[in-house]
């Protein structure tokens, strides 16, 4: 029997592409993204944490490049138990009502809001908007199936823990 003569095979050399082509990948959305950032009391420990929440979050916004700065809302020495008196929360929420923010970010349940029910009115608010919060602490986001049912059990837990911090005092 002859021996089996070799094949050639074709092989096609596919020049890198070295210009990002827009058509190939679709654009992501840019996200105009805003903080909400509090802290209780007007105490030196917790102004430095105020401090800290306000720089920690202009950073990580500015440092996205899929995101745009919306603003940091603070709320300096203000309860989270009545959205009445926190101004800069009420500035926040207007503006998403004004369409000017697309995500809110804040360290966590407590700093938000320590009142379940003012916490689920501005979440379903935001929620019926497709405006997501994140609450970086517990990683819920709002937007998400669960994140309704997981704030609705961590924010009870806040506003019990702050009513026990009330009556302590």
């Amino acid at each position: 029997m002859p021996a089996a003569t070799p094949r050639k095979k074709n092989i096609s050399i596919i020049p890198s592409q070295k210009e990002f082509e827009k058509a190939v990948q679709p654009a992501q959305k840019t996200l105009r993204v805003a903080a909400y950032c509090r802290v209780s009391t007007l105490l030196e420990q917790q102004e430095s944490s105020f401090e800290a929440q306000k720089n920690h979050y202009t950073e990580m916004i500015l440092s996205n490049p899929n995101w745009n700065m919306a603003g940091i809302y603070a709320d300096d020495g203000i309860s989270g138990t009545d959205m009445r008196k926190r101004d800069e929360f009420n500035r926040m929420l207007q503006d998403c009502e004004a369409g000017k923010i697309d995500l809110v970010l804040t360290k966590s349940i407590s700093r938000f809001a320590r009142n379940t029910a003012d916490m689920l009115n501005a979440i379903r608010m935001l929620r019926a908007k497709e405006i997501a919060i994140y609450f970086e602490k517990e990683r819920i986001n709002t937007m998400e199936d669960t994140g309704e049912m997981l704030v609705t059990i961590l924010g009870s837990q806040a506003q019990e823990e702050s009513r026990n911090l009330s009556e302590n005092t």
